[in-house]
C-alpha cells in the first residue's frame, strides 16, 4: 500500500516498528534492503527512515496497516437506543463519505469490510418440532387441506434435518441449489412449504427475502475439472475442510450426507465409506476413495479431529445443558465423522475457491463432476447409480448378497481404475 509524505510523517516510532517487526515475521528481508542495513535497521542500530518505511509499508495492505496503527477502535461507543444508533449509523456514514471524497482508492477497501461485517452477523435462526406444531396450527386456521399440510411438513422437515435445524440465507441457497439437481418439483414444493413457514412462524422479513422459488427449468452447468479441483484442494489450508471437500470429490456422495457420517461409517483399510441414508427417492450405502486420501485421513485430519472433540467436548455439554429443548445429543456429536459446524466448512472451502479459481461454483457440482468423470472413464452406469445411491433397497440386498453382475470388489476395482485422485 503508498499512503502521502505528509501521513507518512505522523507516524511515528513505535509505530515504525510494529511495522518492521510484522514484515520481518511475516516476509523475512526485504529484497530492496541489503543484509547489514536490515540488521542495523532490525536491532535499532538505525532509525527507519521515511524513504525505509515506505518500502516497509508495500508488504501491508490497507487491513494489515490499520491493524498494526490502531490500539483502540475510532468509534467505541455502542447505541443505547434504536434512535441513537440511527443518528449514530447516519453519522457514520457521513463521515466515510467524506472520507471517500478525500481518499477514492479506499473504496475498494471499505466495501470489502463492509460485505465483511455482513457476512459475519449473517442472520441465523434455530428452528425446533415446536415451530413445525405452530406452522401446522396456522395453516388449519387458514383453510389448508390436511393433505397439503402434511406435505408441506415433510418438505420442511427434511430440510431441516439436512442442514442441522439452522436457517440462514446461504443454507437455504445451497440447500435449493442442490435438490434442484435431484429434482426441481422438489426444490420448488419445499420453497413453496418455507415462505409462509418463514412469514407466519419466524417472522422475519431478512431471511424470507433472501430466495426466491425456483423456476421449474433445466438449465445448462459449466462443468469443473479436475485440474481446478486439484488446484482448490491445494489451496485448502484448514485441514477439516480440506478432508470434505476431497472425500466430496472421491466419493461422489451429496454434502449431506458426508456431513451426517460418523466414524464407525468410515473404513480407511478397505477405503469405503457407508451412508446408511434412505428416503422416497434416493438411497445411498457405500462409495470409496483413493489411497491417498485414506493416508491424508489417517495421518493429518483424524487425529486433529480427535484433538478438536477432546477440547470442545465441555462446551458442547454446557450448550446442550443450556438449550434442553434442541435435544443436543453429545454422543452423536462426538461420534461424526465432521464434528464441525457446516457453515465454517463450506466458507474456508469458498475463500479456496476465490483465492485458487477467482470463481465459485456449488459443492453439489462435485456430485456431477464425479458422476461425469465415471462415465468419460468408460464405467458402467448401474455401477455409477450403485457408488451414486440411485438404486432402491431390494437391489442393494441382492448386491450385498452377490447375485449381481457387481460385488462390492468389482466395484471397488473399476473404481480404482479410473485413477480419481485429489491429493498430489
Amino acid at each position: 500500500m503508498e499512503i502521502s509524505d505528509d501521513e507518512l510523517k505522523k507516524i511515528n516510532e513505535t509505530q515504525r516498528k510494529k511495522i518492521l517487526q510484522y514484515v520481518a515475521e511475516k516476509y523475512g528481508k526485504p529484497e530492496e534492503f541489503s543484509s547489514q542495513y536490515w540488521y542495523m535497521l532490525k536491532n535499532g542500530k538505525r532509525p527507519i527512515s521515511d524513504s525505509a518505511l515506505k518500502i516497509l509499508l508495500k508488504y501491508l495492505s490497507y487491513d494489515e496497516y490499520v491493524k498494526l496503527l490502531s490500539s483502540e477502535p475510532i468509534y467505541p461507543i455502542v447505541p443505547d437506543s434504536l434512535t441513537n444508533a440511527i443518528i449514530y449509523i447516519d453519522t457514520f456514514v457521513n463521515g466515510v463519505a467524506k472520507i471517500l471524497e478525500k481518499y477514492p482508492e479506499l473504496e475498494t477497501y471499505l466495501s470489502t469490510k463492509i460485505m465483511q461485517l455482513i457476512k459475519e452477523n449473517e442472520r441465523k435462526i434455530s428452528v425446533t418440532e415446536e415451530h413445525l406444531k405452530k406452522f401446522e396450527m396456522t395453516m388449519k386456521a387458514k383453510g389448508r387441506s390436511e393433505r397439503t399440510i402434511k406435505d408441506q411438513l415433510n418438505y420442511l422437515r427434511r430440510m431441516f434435518k439436512e442442514i442441522n435445524w439452522e436457517l440462514s440465507r446461504d443454507k437455504i441457497v445451497e440447500y435449493m441449489n442442490r435438490v434442484m439437481e435431484e429434482s426441481p418439483f422438489v426444490a420448488k414444493h419445499t420453497a413453496n412449504a418455507l415462505k409462509p413457514f418463514i412469514k407466519e412462524v419466524l417472522q422475519d422479513k431478512q431471511l424470507y427475502d433472501s430466495f426466491k422459488t425456483p423456476k421449474v427449468q433445466f438449465r445448462e452447468k459449466v462443468p469443473i475439472k479436475l485440474e481446478e479441483i486439484k488446484a482448490m484442494a491445494k489451496a485448502l489450508e484448514h485441514i477439516p475442510s480440506k478432508a470434505y471437500f476431497v472425500l466430496l470429490t472421491e466419493s461422489g456422495l451429496r454434502p449431506g450426507e458426508l456431513l451426517a457420517a460418523t466414524i464407525d461409517n468410515i473404513d480407511l483399510k478397505e477405503r469405503i465409506i457407508w451412508v446408511n441414508k434412505e428416503t422416497q427417492t434416493k438411497r445411498a450405502y457405500f462409495s470409496f476413495f483413493s489411497r491417498k486420501t485414506a493416508e491424508f485421513l489417517e495421518k493429518v485430519y483424524l487425529p486433529l479431529r480427535d484433538e478438536f472433540v477432546r477440547v470442545n467436548i465441555n462446551n458442547i455439554m454446557k450448550l446442550a445443558k443450556a438449550n434442553e429443548d434442541q435435544g443436543i445429543d453429545i454422543e452423536k456429536w462426538k461420534k461424526k465423522l465432521f464434528p464441525y459446524k457446516d457453515d465454517v466448512l463450506r466458507n474456508k472451502i469458498y475463500e479456496a475457491m476465490d483465492k485458487a479459481l477467482g470463481r465459485r461454483f456449488e459443492l453439489y457440482a462435485l456430485r456431477r463432476h464425479f458422476a461425469t468423470y465415471m462415465q468419460l472413464k468408460k464405467v458402467p452406469p448401474l455401477a455409477i447409480n450403485i457408488l451414486q445411491g440411485r438404486v432402491g433397497p431390494n437391489e442393494f440386498r441382492i448386491l450385498k448378497e452377490n447375485y449381481t453382475v457387481f460385488t462390492i470388489e468389482d466395484l471397488r476395482k473399476l473404481y480404482d481404475e479410473t485413477g480419481l485422485v485429489v491429493l498430489e
